[in-house]
């Protein structure tokens, strides 16, 4: 469980995959620019967030991939939160 995993999955699928990355992600220059390029959908934490839901069905309506890793977030030590 690392930041390569989506990385990893899309080069694997031979096409782009939206994946969940919370909105803390584009508060960090260089994992905002990794998540810009790659189409990464922001999420809220701990709340329904519409607004991340919304965008993953606009993605599947374009005929897109989406993606999502059920652990939830990445760890220090490979821990599922």
């Amino acid at each position: 469980v690392n930041l390569l995993d989506p990385v990893s999955t899309i080069i694997s699928a031979g096409r782009n995959i939206h994946f969940l990355a919370t909105e803390s992600t584009w508060d960090e220059p260089f994992p905002s620019f990794l998540a810009v390029r790659a189409g990464a959908i922001p999420r809220k934490k701990f709340v329904t967030d519409s607004r991340s839901i919304r965008m993953m069905k606009g993605w599947r309506d374009l005929g897109g991939l989406v993606g999502l890793f059920p652990e939830g977030e990445r760890t220090w030590d490979g821990r599922r939160l």
